[in-house]
């Protein structure tokens, strides 16, 4: 297909992907509350030792990832936390976390999710 011919379906809105972006809710809203929550960063993945899973945790970070699904070692979420920066109107950034593990280890040390504020 010419590059002409391409340009064309997309103007048209025929033969392209289009995306939407979504306005975080705290965006733009200095008077919203921030609610902790996780973004989690890589597809979910079968469970095992070489997975992590939030929910089940001490760290109160770890705690907010999903406790429903799996994340392969090297998985990367942020955890959004319950201040607003001041200057940006965005809610802080309360923790990253990093799924964890020695993929060798097995029973011996599971992968876990490590969070750093």
């Amino acid at each position: 297909m010419s590059p002409r011919i391409a340009l064309a379906f997309c103007l048209v809105g025929l033969g392209c992907n289009q995306s939407t972006l979504i306005e975080l809710p705290e965006a733009g809203d200095a008077e919203a509350a921030c609610v902790p929550h996780a973004t989690v960063f890589c597809d979910a993945s079968a469970p095992g030792l070489t997975t992590c899973v939030g929910g089940a945790s001490a760290d109160p970070n770890a705690a907010l990832l999903p406790a429903d699904a799996s994340y392969p070692i090297g998985c990367i979420a942020d955890v959004t936390g319950d201040t607003r920066n001041a200057v940006t109107g965005v809610c802080n950034l309360a923790a990253q976390c990093t799924c964890a593990g020695d993929p060798d280890a097995g029973d011996a040390a599971p992968a876990q999710w490590s969070c750093t504020p």
